[in-house]
């Protein structure tokens, strides 16, 4: 299966380039031709154009420079990512989305993942992104933005493609549920006023729900442990957790594949007892029954498991 879906997209990239190549010499070669060939040959473009684009395919747009050469040196990037996520926090503080227009291109982006709602979303325009952003206002409360202040993701400027220059940098924040970080990435019009380009915003963990590492995380020894030894050492503790003897599962996971196995590792992170539910007898038959061999195909941050040492 693999080898022929590469064979068919280095199909597709053979076609790319001959589709370049006759949309370089059209104009050159179409007053050497009749009317019907003409015609044909621009059909024929425009049919290997529509076949080799993906429909995924963002073009960037180009705002030019962020500032001429001789301005670029006294440019503050983090003087400049401050003060537009501190609009944007008094933006959402106000609850007056039309005011996202002084703050956000036209053409811009937000990729949203669980902070404003319980879904995956992106929208696309800056319409869009004030209804978006309007409706859920009031269950999300974004607030408290913080930029990253060192390392890779602190305040820079990038140049993605040749003709377009950004500000951008990582932030995190918190919301009504729960905490999350972010990235801003804002362009510079005509007129000098910086503007989100393309901002992203993650919920990355719950209040109340804190994921049990670093100093959350328990050491194990018995002096550790609620009730103390009497209540059974951390083997004993953890066979009467897996038999829900003390309590009912808080959640329960329907399948226990890898999309399960990594919720409920996610879960029981988060300090919430599951309980996995699975037609199959053994942990990992899933594959068993359906492969000859446990090799991953795909990227192996792709199938890995969490909290594997």
């Amino acid at each position: 299966m693999w080898g022929q879906r590469w064979v068919w997209i280095s199909f597709l990239q053979c076609l790319r380039v001959v589709a370049e190549l006759l949309y370089k010499t059209e104009r050159q070669v179409l007053p050497l031709l009749s009317t019907s060939q003409s015609v044909s040959l621009s059909c024929i473009v425009d049919l290997l154009t529509m076949l080799t684009e993906r429909p995924h395919t963002i073009h960037l747009p180009k705002f030019g420079k962020v500032v001429d050469p001789v301005k670029r040196s006294a440019l503050n990037p983090r003087a400049v990512a401050q003060e537009w996520i501190s609009k944007l926090e008094s933006v959402l503080a106000s609850k007056d989305v039309s005011r996202l227009g002084s703050i956000m291109h036209e053409d811009c982006w937000w990729r949203d993942m669980l902070a404003f709602e319980w879904d995956l979303r992106t929208i696309h325009g800056l319409d869009k992104v004030k209804n978006y952003v309007g409706k859920n206002l009031e269950d999300a409360q974004l607030s408290k933005f913080k930029l990253h202040q060192t390392g890779q993701f602190a305040p820079s400027i990038a140049k993605p493609i040749e003709g377009l220059e950004w500000v951008e940098s990582m932030f995190d924040f918190q919301s009504k549920t729960g905490r999350g970080s972010g990235m801003l990435r804002i362009v510079q019009g005509a007129d000098g006023v910086w503007k989100g380009y393309m901002i992203y915003t993650v919920l990355k963990e719950l209040k109340s729900f804190e994921e049990k590492a670093g100093f959350r995380r328990g050491h194990g020894g018995n002096n550790s442990l609620l009730g103390g030894a009497i209540k059974g050492n951390w083997l004993d503790r953890r066979q009467r957790k897996a038999d829900f003897l003390d309590d009912e599962p808080q959640v329960v996971i329907i399948g226990a594949g890898q999309a399960g196995l990594n919720t409920a590792a996610r879960l029981q992170a988060l300090g919430m007892s599951c309980l996995i539910v699975d037609k199959n007898s053994r942990i990992g038959d899933n594959w068993r029954h359906r492969y000859r061999v446990s090799h991953c195909s795909a990227h192996i941050h792709c199938g890995s498991m969490p909290n594997n040492p």
